[in-house]
């Protein structure tokens, strides 16, 4: 469970909820149910006008991830591909048939498997990378749809406003001051709504899940140069070495041209 994802939620409400309390507000004032079928269904039908139903699964997976998403130890992954370069390099690498079914990380699972297949590390390698670019291209468009649905929802709120507007200015004639203030006050949630829900839902959510797309690409490509450097049979502590400069490049920023060019100046020195 994301506690960051719900206490986000939990806080960002909490304070709306309490500063209009503070200011005197009666919360019965903000829970319209037609404000919300106008924004939650007019945002909901654009959206699914906008994307196939194979987009729109990926935004309900991709919900699941918000909510339920792990943080990746890369230090873990890299400490299990020595601990499988190593063995392979003792026992043989065909001992580590037996590590498939052990292994947690999908990346890795696969990457051994083809190992185990005999094909050549260009072919583990694309393969390995396809896989990646795979998962990686579902969570980019379920943030898509996150993204446009955070476009959508200011735009219906404030046609929900127009529309309650358009109701009160038709019955303007024969309505007392009091009922035309409720009135312009109920049409103004519809716009609360809109902004809200983009502002807290939608486009954070589009955010997480970019974010999360990141780390999964980052580690992606420390197990796919682990798995390589396995059926190469490269000595473990320098492929740690090497995997371990790639994770210190990625949490400082430096790009891995950058990264590979300052391990090769420490190399020559």
């Amino acid at each position: 469970m994301d506690i960051l994802s719900l206490a986000g939620l939990f806080v960002a409400f909490g304070m709306f909820l309490s500063a209009f309390w503070l200011e005197g507000g009666a919360f019965a004032n903000l829970f319209q149910i037609t404000a919300f079928m106008i924004v939650v269904g007019g945002t909901v039908g654009a959206v699914l006008i906008s994307f196939p139903m194979e987009e729109i699964k990926k935004m309900g997976k991709a919900v699941k991830i918000v909510f339920n998403n792990k943080p990746i130890d890369q230090l873990a992954i890299i400490n299990r591909l020595a601990e499988l370069g190593d063995k392979a390099r003792r026992s043989g690498i065909l001992s580590l048939e037996e590590e498939i079914p052990k292994q947690d990380n999908a990346l890795i699972k696969k990457g051994l498997e083809l190992i185990m297949s005999g094909l050549d590390k260009d072919l583990v390698a694309e393969t390995l990378m396809r896989q990646a670019e795979i998962s990686e291209n579902d969570l980019h468009a379920a943030a898509a749809g996150f993204e446009a649905a955070g476009g959508y929802s200011p735009t219906m709120g404030i046609i929900g406003t127009v529309m309650g507007l358009i109701n009160l200015l038709q019955n303007l004639a024969t309505a007392d001051m009091a009922h035309l203030g409720h009135a312009i006050a109920v049409a103004f949630v519809a716009t609360l709504y809109g902004v809200c829900f983009a502002n807290v839902i939608y486009l954070p959510f589009a955010n997480k899940v970019k974010t999360i797309a990141k780390h999964e690409s980052a580690t992606a490509e420390l197990v796919i140069e682990g798995v390589l450097s396995i059926q190469a049979g490269e000595n473990p502590k320098i492929m740690k070495d090497k995997l371990s400069y790639d994770l210190i490049a990625e949490l400082n920023g430096i790009a891995p041209n950058e990264s590979n060019a300052k391990k090769s100046s420490r190399n020559a020195e």
